[in-house]
């Protein structure tokens, strides 16, 4: 693991009105997080190597640069049975059904609740609410900073609960659903490994390096925790993979560091991280899109410091709007831009026309707002 690397002292004073998020992470994040019906994505199996038993899904490079990576668990991390439980548990699941149906038919035949969690994990790995998980740790390590040099941030789940616009029921409490939904995204953030290209951490794309090392890391790694009962027996993993529990605090150290050439981008600190009430996380084309632009300007994109370019087609694909309805997709992605337009954080944005219909997005983004660091 890469040692700590302390921010530039603009990006991390806790005056300023914005954060600072590793570019690293973030060209990770928008290829890792590609949805289930995306055609890169290929299905869960369990595979074995010198390094232990592993269940994994693949995300095929393709023809735009965009890099190939593996998402896997390490199935020693899930429990002592799970090499001869998680085969029956892919041999039950109906990817097809997952795919064009959803995780609730295409899991229905899946019988142990823990394997079902297994699955979902690693499939809806990287999701908008995990996402805006991942802002939010960022976002407390700023103003963490000023008190420790580590790279790690403590994170209260009530303040977790409520920046991710959740409502306390009568009692004062959260639903327990909610709450075990976001203990099992932390869990996932810190059980599920990405496997992908130096040349990501280095900051190049796709061709500009003949190297074939990989990194193999987590986004974020839980260190500790305090249970809300001190003698309630609480286990991080057996709450997120059978129960329906929560701890009260995490302490989780933020993996991807600024190594060598990479970039960091940053976010305005009044971010709205919250999610849409009764909203399914996977419909928040709102943080996809966020992301995904995020990405490319750390990638090095931007030109006259506030425009890029980018294929509509690939929008489509990290958005999700992958259904045969072409007019409603396109609705959503307009409705979407112009939602981030009144946030300020798109100035403007105009298709292009190309060739064989294959058009393309031209952003203005708002350096005021966000930017490089």
């Amino acid at each position: 693991m890469s040692q700590p690397i302390p921010l530039s002292k603009t990006a991390v004073n806790s005056s300023s009105g914005s954060f600072a998020v590793d570019g690293h992470l973030l060209r990770l994040v928008s290829r890792a997080g590609i949805p289930l019906r995306n055609p890169n994505l290929r299905a869960p199996l369990v595979r074995e190597d010198g390094e232990g038993a592993f269940l994994e899904m693949r995300v095929e490079s393709n023809g735009d640069g965009e890099l190939g990576l593996v998402r896997r668990i390490a199935v020693e991390s899930l429990s002592p049975d799970a090499l001869k439980t998680v085969p029956i548990a892919l041999e039950q699941m109906d990817w097809s059904a997952c795919v064009n149906k959803g995780l609730t038919q295409g899991l229905a035949g899946v019988e142990e609740r823990s394997q079902r969690r297994w699955l979902t994990s690693l499939m809806t790995f990287l999701n908008p609410r995990q996402l805006a998980i991942l802002l939010y740790c960022y976002q407390q390590y700023c103003y963490q900073q000023g008190t420790s040099a580590s790279a790690q941030v403590t994170v209260n789940s009530d303040d977790l609960l409520m920046a991710l616009g959740y409502t306390r029921t009568k009692d004062g409490g959260f639903a327990s659903k909610v709450r075990s939904q976001v203990h099992q995204d932390l869990v996932a953030l810190h059980r599920v490994e990405l496997v992908y290209p130096r040349a990501i951490m280095l900051g190049k794309m796709a061709g500009e390096s003949a190297s074939r090392k990989v990194e193999v890391r987590s986004l974020l790694k839980i260190v500790d925790f305090v249970p809300e009962r001190s003698a309630s027996g609480f286990d991080l993993f057996r709450a997120a993979d059978m129960s329906f529990e929560m701890a009260e605090r995490y302490t989780v150290e933020l993996i991807c560091r600024r190594d060598g050439a990479t970039s960091r981008v940053l976010f305005p600190k009044t971010v709205d991280l919250s999610q849409r009430l009764g909203g399914n996380a996977k419909n928040d084309y709102r943080m996809r899109l966020l992301i995904y632009l995020a990405s490319r300007v750390a990638w090095g994109l931007l030109s006259d410091g506030q425009y890029m370019i980018l294929s509509k087609q690939g929008l489509f694909n990290s958005l999700d709007l992958l259904g045969s309805n072409s007019s409603r997709n396109n609705q959503i992605f307009w409705r979407t831009i112009e939602g981030l337009k009144q946030e300020k954080f798109i100035m403007s944005a105009q298709e292009l026309p190309g060739k064989n219909k294959m058009n393309s997005v031209q952003f203005q983004v708002n350096p005021e707002l966000w930017g490089m660091a």
